[in-house]
């Protein structure tokens, strides 16, 4: 087993999930994620390590596209946006197109991208599932589906890559989310491109794996210490 591998061990949790310690995270896709991410970037994935990750997000499916927090858990707690950007962006990577980023792009075109997951929601849960306040977001999905968004979704999708590589290092969603955003883009779309160059000269020298370690306050963790800014 590779060494980034057996490093891993550790941090999953009793279901498979990448943590960033021994607890069990509600953001346990968006880690398992940016840990497929890793094995893409270090070209050591294999197709156990994809199929992982396919039952892995099958099993937060609630229905069709519409994703709950943990696979094995209670649902009652809405699902964020930043897990969605990162698995939308990881099944792309890893040739899951049909089987994940196409059915969330398809059930956010049915629900007005209104991705509310608790059986009974709050107010707050309600404001937090109307992703349709996220335009970048949308046009995100469209990027992962190898499909170019609408020329304002991707006017905003701009806006948020540019916005995202002005904020300081220590704001890490900004930075790893803008990261997915760029990686799942790059290729798709001219303009998209060239805000992709940009983003990258904006974060110079920096590592997306130390902004992750900081995060976590842990630098050996393999989503840290083996994350490379770009994929190829």
């Amino acid at each position: 087993m590779h060494v980034i591998k057996k490093l891993a061990m550790q941090y999953k949790d009793i279901y498979g999930y990448m943590q960033p310690d021994a607890r069990i995270s509600h953001n346990g896709l968006r880690f398992t994620s940016e840990y497929m991410m890793v094995l893409v970037g270090n070209k050591i994935l294999e197709e156990e390590d994809k199929l992982h990750f396919l039952r892995l997000v099958m099993k937060c499916f609630v229905k069709p596209g519409l994703l709950k927090r943990h696979g094995w858990a209670h649902e009652d707690e809405q699902e964020g946006i930043d897990d969605y950007i990162a698995v939308a962006h990881a099944a792309k990577q890893l040739g899951y197109v049909n089987e994940i980023c196409g059915p969330i792009l398809s059930y956010g075109q049915r629900n007005f991208w209104y991705y509310c997951n608790v059986e009974k929601p709050t107010v707050k849960n309600k404001i937090s599932a109307a992703f349709w306040r996220f335009p970048a977001f949308v046009a995100h999905l469209y990027f992962c589906c190898n499909r170019n968004p609408t020329p304002l979704g991707l006017f905003f999708w701009c806006g948020a890559v540019v916005w995202s590589s002005f904020k300081s290092f220590k704001k890490q969603d900004e930075w790893v989310l803008s990261w997915h955003m760029c990686n799942a883009a790059f290729g798709v779309n001219v303009l998209s491109d060239l805000i992709i160059k940009f983003w990258y000269w904006k974060l110079g020298k920096k590592r997306i794996g130390d902004i992750i370690g900081n995060y976590f306050n842990n630098y050996d963790h393999p989503n840290s210490r083996y994350f490379r800014n770009k994929l190829n």
